[in-house]
């Protein structure tokens, strides 16, 4: 069994394909099986898949019914202990990119690393530890996360009735209902493309997710969007001050003691 199953889904993006395998193909780390579904790509993204085949272990070309059906599709033909999707006009940062991750000897259910975002170099750090709150707002990267196969087996494939946030529909289930396991390593993984599915259809975006926290945990939601106003209001300077600074912290501590000393002495008058 090979470490990684590295899966990319392609439609009409030729040259977007090349540059993703290019960056696969110079991999120092050879320790993957790579997977290519393209949606019957009529751009001679079929042409160029067919140059290459003889790095690729399966391959098709074929009218699918959406990214996710595609993803579905590779995670079906997958025999690698994680599966890894980097679709088309996504890459991998440096040659040894993946070579530097796995000599890390991540066993977690779900390991992530760096993203890099197209055309600025600018280094988005995964989160060291996810909390709810992270992806209430937030999502993990499928370009920089690695999944053990077997969670597919275990909680289901993405479910394709959503068009643009399955995979964090998945992220959200795995982690907080399944309570499986996560590792962020401090690695530069990949560069992401601007403009994909998520990025296009924002308000799609958000209301599915909207829909999924309301379906799965609906107790939780109000609590949270008050917790997001407080982060986004005009007091978020005084929240951080506090959460970052023990003196402030100290001070907000002995206020509040002497608030609650206040209170019980005039309780005990009244009494």
């Amino acid at each position: 069994m090979k470490k990684i199953s590295i899966i990319t889904v392609n439609y009409n993006n030729a040259a977007g394909l090349e540059r993703t395998m290019a960056s696969i193909f110079s991999q120092t780390f050879t320790d993957y099986e790579y997977i290519v579904i393209d949606g019957g790509s009529a751009d001679g993204s079929r042409q160029l898949i067919e140059r290459f085949a003889d790095k690729i272990d399966h391959w098709v070309s074929e009218k699918d019914a959406g990214v996710y059906n595609a993803m579905n599709k590779g995670i079906e033909k997958a025999t690698g202990e994680y599966c890894y999707f980097l679709n088309s006009g996504d890459h991998l940062w440096r040659p040894d990119s993946l070579e530097k991750f796995f000599a890390q000897g991540p066993t977690e259910d779900i390991v992530y690393g760096n993203m890099i975002q197209e055309g600025s170099n600018n280094i988005e750090h995964g989160l060291r530890q996810i909390t709810f709150y992270d992806l209430f707002i937030g999502s993990i990267y499928h370009q920089s996360a690695f999944i053990k196969r077997s969670l597919f087996g275990a909680i289901g494939l993405y479910k394709e009735e959503y068009k643009v946030v399955a995979d964090w529909e998945f992220f959200l289930k795995a982690i907080f209902i399944h309570n499986c396991s996560t590792r962020y390593i401090d690695v530069d993984l990949a560069m992401y493309e601007i403009g994909g599915l998520s990025f296009r259809d924002l308000e799609a975006n958000l209301r599915d997710r909207r829909l999924i926290l309301d379906s799965y945990f609906p107790r939780l939601v109000p609590d949270y969007l008050d917790y997001d106003k407080l982060k986004r209001s005009n007091y978020i300077g005084i929240y951080r001050w506090v959460e970052n600074s023990k003196p402030a912290g100290a001070v907000l501590g002995s206020i509040l003691g002497i608030s609650r000393w206040v209170r019980f002495r005039i309780l005990k008058q009244k009494r």
